[in-house]
């Protein structure tokens, strides 16, 4: 049995497309994390030069600390576990 080979690389084409389509959404994707991660990173040294400077115009350490926000905790809910999804 004969195969035609204009169909067969013109299906490795189109597969080989999807594939490239992919690889570029998944390389902006990481340039995106990686933007966002170079911004937090500058972000935290300016809010460390920020602490500094109230530091030095009077406010303590401790002053500052209980006006830092906190972050915020999330309790998760327990999902049911296969016996208690039957009763």
């Amino acid at each position: 049995m004969a195969i035609n080979t204009e169909k067969f690389l013109e299906d490795a084409r189109k597969l080989t497309a999807q594939r490239m389509e992919a690889a570029e959404y998944l390389a902006e994707k990481i340039a995106a994390r990686v933007q966002a991660e170079e911004a937090l990173k500058e972000a935290q040294t300016e809010e460390k030069k920020a602490y500094t400077h109230a530091e030095k115009n009077g406010w303590s350490k401790a002053e500052l600390n209980k006006l830092k926000p906190t972050k915020r905790r999330t309790s998760a809910t327990p999902k049911p576990g296969p016996s208690e999804a039957r009763n």
